[in-house]
């Protein structure tokens, strides 16, 4: 199995990491809204929730095309900042 990786920027790790803790924390707020006393809260967290998403899976499709590995499973170290996928 080969083994690449690559050096993300600052900026990438810095982006990716807000976008799981914010997509984490929306998931976690619906989960404790209630569905009848909180409608207004809990319609505008699941259209944020769904925004995120949308940005999670924006990023990894723009980093997979970047560096030409779309349809593989993609790794981050966030401790190196290092892209790693084994093909």
């Amino acid at each position: 199995m080969n083994k690449k990786s690559w050096a993300l920027s600052e900026e990438d790790i810095a982006t990716l990491s807000s976008l799981i803790e914010k997509k984490k924390a929306l998931a976690n707020l619906l989960k404790i809204l209630d569905d009848d006393k909180d409608v207004v809260l809990k319609t505008k967290a699941k259209q944020e929730y769904e925004k995120t998403v949308s940005e999670y899976n924006a990023w990894w499709n723009n980093v997979s095309m970047l560096y030409n590995c779309r349809g593989t499973a993609l790794k981050v170290n966030f401790d190196t900042g290092e892209l790693t996928v084994e093909e």
